[in-house]
């Protein structure tokens, strides 16, 4: 590591390692989970220093907390002109292979359901490759514990040199129960443990949530389905469950667009706890990146 700025409950550092980049377009096309509509997504390599950005070819959107607009279901970004749904598992691929900076290309308002999991997100991107930058890259770091919550989600960040998770889930339904794991963060290890976990629900909620005019795109090769009695196709992990949420989890803390450091532990995560920490962390980087400024101009005048 080389250097770093200090703001409190984080600080940025430094990693002595390039930013990086997609080395060619990954193309993956499918149909919203929650539209129905068809969806095109096209991840196309950026410079050093852009961040991960998206566009419809009219407007452009930086990734940023600022910029979630709804996070029921899943999580979607907007600005005028814009909407993205279901960035999650998108984003999640992106953060744990450690891709920086990115072009999101959209046609339609929500990324493609594919099979419901991370997994072909890894792989299109993976296949694609991942290209170094002559920038370093730099982290967000946790130095002080901190927690958001929401009813009866908590998450919590704590120090560490690495991103891991720890993450409880309890569902009252005789198939789920009390579910637990701990996972550490890298990019083998996200690709093995994590990625292949896809987007679950209960069979008595579909109607309901068709009804709201979600789920319109689900359908048994992109979602999971619990019943009563099973699941509408075999498990690829006894505590599939669990782990997406720790896939959504990690998708939602990338909307900072910054690369963490930190131990997190979630109780009961979903979208809208994950963005609250996701919200602080970035707020807290941001001070930390304004007192470094402050110190180097009161350097430069003494």
């Amino acid at each position: 590591m080389t250097a770093s700025a200090s703001g409190g409950c984080v600080e940025w550092v430094g990693l002595g390692v390039p930013q990086t980049t997609v080395a060619r377009p990954a193309v993956l096309e499918g149909v919203g989970l929650h539209s129905g509509r068809p969806a095109r997504v096209v991840i196309e390599p950026a410079a050093a220093g852009d961040g991960i950005r998206f566009t419809d070819g009219a407007v452009m959107m930086a990734l940023a907390p600022d910029g979630v607009v709804e996070t029921r279901r899943c999580t979607t970004l907007g600005c005028p002109g814009l909407r993205v749904a279901t960035v999650e598992h998108m984003l999640a691929a992106l953060h744990c292979l450690a891709v920086d900076n990115a072009l999101v290309r959209v046609d339609g308002n929500e990324m493609p359901a594919l099979d419901g999991s991370a997994r072909p997100w890894v792989q299109a991107i993976l296949e694609a490759g991942i290209a170094d930058l002559s920038d370093e890259a730099w982290a967000v770091a946790v130095q002080e514990p901190f927690a958001t919550m929401a009813g009866d989600s908590v998450i919590a960040a704590s120090p560490s040199d690495r991103l891991s998770v720890t993450c409880v889930t309890h569902y009252d339904h005789p198939l789920l129960g009390l579910q637990a794991g701990s996972f550490s963060c890298t990019p083998s290890a996200f690709e093995a443990e994590l990625a292949p976990a896809r987007t679950f629900g209960f069979e008595e909620e579909v109607q309901e949530l068709r009804k709201s005019g979600l789920a319109l795109g689900g359908a048994l090769d992109n979602a999971l389905v619990i019943g009563q009695d099973g699941y509408s196709a075999p498990l690829r992990y006894p505590d599939e469950c669990m782990r997406h949420k720790v896939v959504d989890l990690l998708g939602d803390l990338y909307v900072t667009g910054r690369r963490l450091q930190a131990a997190v532990f979630a109780v009961k995560p979903g979208h809208s706890t994950n963005t609250l920490l996701a919200r602080r962390i970035w707020e807290a980087a941001e001070k930390a990146e304004r007192c470094a400024s402050c110190s180097a101009r009161s350097l430069a005048a003494a």
